[in-house]
């Protein structure tokens, strides 16, 4: 509302300076019909009349879209707190619980105080008192019967001017549409610069406005009368075909007649391609072609859940951009498995093959390929994998065609934070597995920040006739059958008993018994690994074990050989000899304090500077001469003390089991 200069104010204003006189456009070559008895006449007031009808209509369909912000962003926490703009006015919020249940519910009355407040709903800076009346609604609030009084309220833009009276608003928000329904309860009146005299009145006024998002379409229906009694001034206006358009448009299709009278009236309707960001308006034999921009402010014509409004297009049948999100609030709360974001485009998407990615802020940077599906003119953005709760991911743009062959870019979404509802955490050991020889799966580390009750669930997704211990347990074993020889793909499925789930599949490879063997688990983050599994064996790379068997140090290293070198180097703490036993708090190998064990793992030309960890030496057999003969070691390691853990182990003429 604040571009007042371009909408109510001055439709409003010409019209009660200017009642009965003729329209302020270019004349006609043609004179216009002589005015009813009524003393007012749309006829001599065209261009005019029209103006201020479609301000009317952005305008009540503005307060319910303030009234619809209201409710969404209403919150029982830090209620009668001054709380910052976006403009860096104040706002003060408090709310009626009519049930004292701490949840918006029906006869619920929420009101929100303005101070040189900023809202986009409005598009005005607002100061007073906002009243939202819910009368009913369900649990998400995607139905909503309300009214809002804004009679307290000044809306300030080029000119200051007030709502008196009550709007009623019927908001139904479904998964492909959306649509506001806004009317007048009574009597509401509109009144400049706190002047009385200069006073527009709204009756038997209801507009609707329907979002279609198969399509990215509105579609704008209503009809109202305006009366301004001390200019002696009233006519009515009713949409007889809806006003329709791509969002970000002007509309394409769409006529509105204005009258006092069958005798008395203008036809509205709006153009297709040529001359698509006016409107036509027909007086008799008397044609105008008025710009959009002189009536209204355009919020008529934008997607309701977009924050960036832009320069409006005119409409062309190729034009393909980027609308908003569907569900927007989802960047504040993504769910860690099981989310999509929704991303509009103004046009149907051709079906193809798009790659996109969910991408973490900071180091250690974790790239999560999204599956990419489209639906008419959605885009739907799925992490392949669950996200890592508490990390702020962005999905880096990328370019999708419409149906018309023409290229445009979804945009980037920032600043996607991760429920931390349920943190989930399992481990697997080192996700292989032979006949007799499985990993127990443990996920007792995850942890529940949220909810009633916390419950797992092991799945065994391929339904291949796995045998879990306990399903239901956050640690269980599991086996498979006797003569099955191939990868296992297992899910794991927590809940909070409050309705919220996060689940992730879990690959846990069969290896071709072998041993001689090197395998490791290196997560994103880890620096010698680079995020990566790989499991070699003597038939891919040569293993040559050596032994130093020193007064003070008992080491052995294990160089593997193959397309890339790696080493394992283990020593016993001074004075001690390697035996079967665990050794924890080993640091960097050889430069480790006396007293404790060294562990090195390296590879590839990579190495830490210091590193942390442990290993267990499962078999050590030396032959008559004291070489290794068989050995197996699980190892994990930390490089510069801080950074993910990986994990291996090493086989060498070793039959002890992988776990």
């Amino acid at each position: 509302m604040s571009q007042a200069s371009k909408g109510f104010v001055l439709s409003a204003l010409v019209l009660l300076t200017a009642c009965g006189g003729s329209d302020s456009s270019t004349p006609p070559e043609s004179p216009p019909p002589a005015p009813i008895e009524t003393g007012f006449s749309v006829t001599d007031n065209s261009v005019s009349s029209a103006a201020l009808a479609f301000s009317t209509v952005e305008s009540f369909i503005q307060v319910g879209s303030l009234a619809d912000g209201i409710i969404d962003s209403a919150t029982f926490a830090e209620l009668g707190v001054e709380k910052s703009c976006s403009n860096g006015g104040l706002y003060v919020r408090t709310i009626e619980d009519k049930d004292s249940s701490q949840t918006l519910t029906d006869f619920d009355e929420v009101s929100v105080e303005y101070r040189d407040c900023y809202v986009s709903a409005v598009d005005s800076t607002l100061n007073g008192l906002a009243k939202v009346k819910i009368v009913t609604t369900n649990i998400s609030h995607s139905e909503t019967l309300g009214e809002i009084d804004v009679s307290s309220v000044v809306f300030d833009g080029d000119s200051e001017f007030e709502f008196q009276g009550v709007l009623q608003f019927n908001n139904q928000k479904l998964a492909m549409s959306n649509q506001m329904t806004v009317k007048d309860l009574g009597s509401v009146s509109l009144t400049f610069d706190q002047d009385d005299t200069q006073q527009l009145i709204f009756s038997n006024s209801s507009f609707t406005r329907l979002e279609q998002f198969s399509d990215a379409t509105y579609a704008i229906s209503g009809m109202g009368t305006l009366e301004a009694s001390e200019a002696n001034m009233k006519y009515s206006f009713q949409v007889t075909e809806n006003l329709i358009g791509h969002f970000g448009e002007y509309p394409h299709a769409g006529k509105v007649k204005v009258f006092t009278s069958e005798a008395d009236s203008v036809e509205v309707s709006s153009n297709f391609v040529t001359n698509s960001d006016s409107f036509n308006v027909e007086s008799g034999s008397d044609s105008y072609l008025v710009s959009w921009d002189q009536a209204v402010e355009g919020s008529l014509w934008w997607f309701s859940g977009s924050e960036n409004q832009g320069y409006l297009q005119s409409y062309r049948s190729d034009n393909f951009a980027f609308v908003g999100l569907l569900d927007a609030n989802q960047t504040e709360d993504f769910p860690v498995s099981g989310g999509t974001f929704r991303a509009l485009m103004s046009r149907p998407v051709k079906e193809g093959s798009y790659q996109a990615s969910f991408e973490t802020s900071e180091w250690p940077y974790a790239i999560v390929p999204a599956v990419v599906t489209t639906s008419g003119a959605i885009v739907y953005l799925t992490p392949e994998t669950p996200l890592k709760v508490g990390e702020i991911y962005h999905l880096k743009s990328f370019q999708v065609e419409s149906i018309q062959g023409t290229l445009s870019w979804v945009e980037t979404i920032n600043s996607i934070h991760i429920n931390d509802a349920l943190v989930l955490e399992y481990d697997v050991g080192m996700g292989l597995y032979q006949e007799n020889d499985y990993p127990v799966l443990d996920a007792s580390a995850s942890i529940m920040n949220d909810g009633l009750a916390l419950s797992f669930k092991w799945i065994d997704v391929n339904d291949i006739g796995i045998n879990f211990t306990d399903e239901n347990a956050a640690k269980t074993s599991f086996s498979a059958p006797n003569d099955y020889a191939e990868d296992i793909l297992l899910r794991l499925e927590l809940s909070n008993g409050k309705g919220y789930e996060v689940s992730t599949d879990i690959n846990v490879t069969y290896f071709t018994p072998s041993n001689t063997l090197m395998h490791f688990v290196s997560p994103i983050g880890d620096y010698i690994g680079s995020g990566k599994t790989m499991t070699w064996d003597d038939s891919q790379a040569l293993f040559t074990v050596t032994r130093n068997e020193w007064t003070n140090e008992d080491h052995i290293g294990v160089r593997i050989d193959g397309d890339t070198w790696w080493t394992l180097n283990i020593a016993a703490p001074q004075g001690e000899k390697l035996e079967v036993k665990k050794y924890e708090d080993a640091t960097r190998y050889p430069f480790q304090a006396p007293l404790v064990p060294g562990l090195s793992f390296t590879g590839n030309g990579r190495g830490c500077n210091n590193s942390l960890g442990s290993f267990e030496v499962m078999e050590l057999v030396y032959d008559g001469n004291s070489n290794v003969k068989k050995l197996a070691v699980n190892f994990q390691q930390s490089c510069e003390n801080v950074n993910p853990i990986l994990k291996g182990l090493i086989r060498f003429n070793s039959s002890a089991k992988l776990n």
